[in-house]
């Protein structure tokens, strides 16, 4: 089976590696154009281009204002499929249907739930217990297409966006292997998507990485660890901006107003919710390193009795149907 392969973060970096493994012919790798990352200042490549020229694949970029040229020149490669994945460019025609098997598309969510670019962040923000992948047949509208395969896997309580990105990026490599085997061998088929239970999960912007602690304790929870490593959870402690990393739920009642600082423990600040109280590990002041909260509240003198705002601009968005 011929494949040209769409993608561009770290996520789509497994399914690239593990398609090629499998043995699959991949004649073109197409990427977004390279960009200045960290802190040298000089362009280089996104992660699937990469790993595309570590492979030693034919790779390209899109450019901007070149989507019919870069149309072409897949089809010009007679791809039996065009897989896509985290590739942040919607595929329209004449590419959509172009290959004999079309795209398929890898998606880090149990369709039809959380639709959208954010579905790792979504679901641990939801409260999710349980989460997935789809290999899906992609169709116009936004991740609605027919699902090829989908395998599931728990979400660990105190799991965070970035460990589940990993788990599931693994975990879609591995069903996209399968799905086009199956496809190859003509034994899959691709069925519609439930109508009842769809959910969508919009983009992330900046201005969500806060939290109000005037909520229950496992909402603040949830919305912490889903919001790790990007965009950060950031709160206001004496008119100035504070990272907070972790926190841990604490079956700790108590009589103090949400964001009030409860204590200092040498594991944790603890800090009071609607409901509860949750203890927080890691702190990170502007400009400075992340420390532990105890180290942050003897060198900086935070104190039980203060209190957590939200940061000015936070805009939350509770996940929706």
């Amino acid at each position: 089976m011929r494949v040209v392969f769409c993608g561009t973060p770290d996520f789509a970096v497994p399914s690239l590696r593990r398609i090629v493994e499998g043995g699959v012919e991949v004649p073109l790798v197409v990427s977004q154009p390279d960009k200045v990352r960290g802190r040298r200042g000089k362009p280089s490549p996104s992660p699937v281009r990469a790993a595309a020229i570590e492979l030693d694949l034919q790779n390209t970029v899109l450019e901007r204002g070149g989507r019919d040229q870069l149309y072409e020149q897949i089809l010009a490669c007679k791809p039996d499929v065009v897989v896509v994945v985290a590739f942040g460019h919607i595929i329209r025609e004449p590419l959509l249907n172009g290959a004999p098997l079309g795209c398929v598309n890898v998606h880090a969510s149990l369709l039809p739930r959380w639709r959208g670019p954010a579905p790792i962040h979504t679901a641990i923000v939801a409260g999710d217990a349980e989460t997935g992948v789809c290999t899906m047949k992609l169709a116009a509208g936004v991740d609605t297409g027919d699902i090829y395969e989908c395998a599931s896997t728990a979400i660990d309580p105190d799991e965070s966006t970035g460990t589940l990105h990993d788990r599931l990026a693994a975990l879609g490599a591995d069903t996209l292997l399968t799905t086009l085997n199956g496809l190859a061998q003509d034994t899959l088929d691709a069925r519609p998507q439930s109508g009842q239970g769809i959910t969508h999960a919009p983009m992330l912007t900046r201005a969500e990485g806060g939290v109000d602690f005037d909520n229950p304790a496992q909402r603040v929870h949830d919305r912490i660890r889903g919001m790790q490593p990007w965009p950060g959870i950031r709160v206001q402690w004496q008119q100035q901006p504070l990272k907070i990393f972790d926190s841990t739920l604490l079956d700790r009642a108590h009589d103090a107003a949400p964001g009030d600082v409860l204590g200092i423990e040498d594991d944790g600040m603890i800090v009071a919710c609607r409901d509860r109280a949750l203890r927080i590990g890691r702190v990170q002041a502007e400009g400075k390193r992340p420390v532990t909260a105890a180290a942050f509240a003897h060198g900086h003198g935070l104190a039980a009795g203060q209190r957590l705002l939200p940061v000015d601009g936070f805009e939350p968005r509770e996940p929706r149907g």
